[in-house]
């Protein structure tokens, strides 16, 4: 360790020295809770007769959240009856290009070929070739 690790150390035990000297002890606590609350020990824990209607009322609250949106949820599911999905007009949108798909061999590459039987070859007719003007 350097230094200035032993520096900060040092600091650190200080600070926590002087945070324990102003912190009340654990029973302090719990005393000032039991006044302030009008609280009941119960088994080594203080609990309020308020907490305990807190909770209650919390879980009966919550209990009525839960059924109001079952019960909302249940009925917009029955009253509303299913609507037709109108038809897109992306089915039938052609690209502008689609005929560049169109190679001639295109056949060939849709089908599967059967054992024993091979495609004839692509022949060029003369006709077909541009002319190279020489």
């Amino acid at each position: 360790m350097t230094a200035d690790d032993h520096d900060l150390l040092a600091r650190f035990a200080s600070l926590r020295r002087r945070i324990e000297e102003r912190a009340p002890s654990f029973a302090a606590v719990l005393g000032r809770a039991a006044v302030l609350g009008g609280a009941a020990v119960l088994g080594g824990a203080a609990v309020s007769r308020r907490g305990r209607f807190g909770a209650r009322a919390t879980a009966a609250g919550a209990a009525a959240a839960i059924t109001a949106v079952a019960l909302l949820l249940w009925l917009s599911h029955t009253s509303n009856p299913p609507t037709e999905v109108p038809e897109s007009s992306m089915l039938g949108w052609k690209s502008p290009t689609d005929f560049l798909l169109d190679t001639p061999e295109r056949a060939l590459l849709r089908t599967v070929p059967r054992l024993g039987e091979f495609p004839q070859p692509i022949t060029l007719q003369p006709s077909s070739l541009p002319e190279i003007a020489s």
